[in-house]
């Protein structure tokens, strides 16, 4: 996002696995505070639109088209939202 010297601080981690043959896969997420009061600078090459939203706003778009988000997403929103 184009910010520096942000402290960031682990508030979880969440892992999931799947051992179904022939190609199980395992999936970790940590998770990580950080206060920033200035700008961002996403790179243009990695990101498409920024958009700052509430989180009640997200809930309502992952209830209503959850097909736009990956599982592990909103399994990692909903951690997010109960550390908050």
């Amino acid at each position: 996002m184009g910010v520096s010297g942000v402290e960031l601080t682990e508030v979880g981690y969440h892992y999931k696995e799947d051992s179904v043959e022939p190609k199980g896969w395992k999936a970790f997420n940590r998770l990580y505070i950080g206060k920033h009061d200035g700008e961002v600078h996403p790179h243009s090459q990695e990101v498409a639109e920024v958009k700052w939203l509430l989180p009640t706003e997200i809930e309502t778009w992952m209830d209503d088209k959850p097909e736009e988000f990956t599982k592990g997403c909103i399994r990692t929103f909903k951690l997010v939202r109960k550390l908050l």
